[in-house]
């Protein structure tokens, strides 16, 4: 089974995104994979390569790679990308442990203390 559309057919009703993790990873699937598939799926996600690595309850784990679409001049990676990125994250992170179905960011701030150069840089979010 590769896609959320399958598991939710698999697994029945569900009450809230978080039931839908448990269920997955309670039936031994790799929820990373599953979102893997879906972050493909996407247009926007596909471009900007982002990868899940890990998911667990309350976070995840990403990566995406360091390419020349995604830079601007100086080789410094997008604000844009970057806060597409930890917008993606932390949305998931708060789904594996939110009851609710519809998830949404009431407010996205961002300091950017170094630029993201040469694929290296290290962040702290929250």
């Amino acid at each position: 089974m590769s896609t959320w559309d399958e598991l939710v057919k698999s697994v029945g009703s569900i009450g809230s995104i978080r039931e839908l993790f448990l269920k997955a990873r309670s039936a031994g699937f790799n929820v990373a994979e599953l979102m893997n598939n879906y972050l493909r799926s996407e247009p926007l996600f596909n471009f900007i390569g982002l990868e899940f690595v890990e998911v667990g309850d309350g976070f995840v784990r990403a990566v995406f790679p360091y390419k020349r679409e995604i830079l601007r001049r100086g080789g410094m990676v997008h604000g844009g990308v970057v806060m597409t990125v930890i917008d993606t994250v932390l949305g998931t992170a708060v789904m594996t442990v939110n009851d609710g179905i519809d998830q949404y960011t009431a407010e996205l701030k961002v300091h950017f203390l170094e630029p993201l150069m040469n694929g290296h840089s290290q962040w702290r979010v929250g």
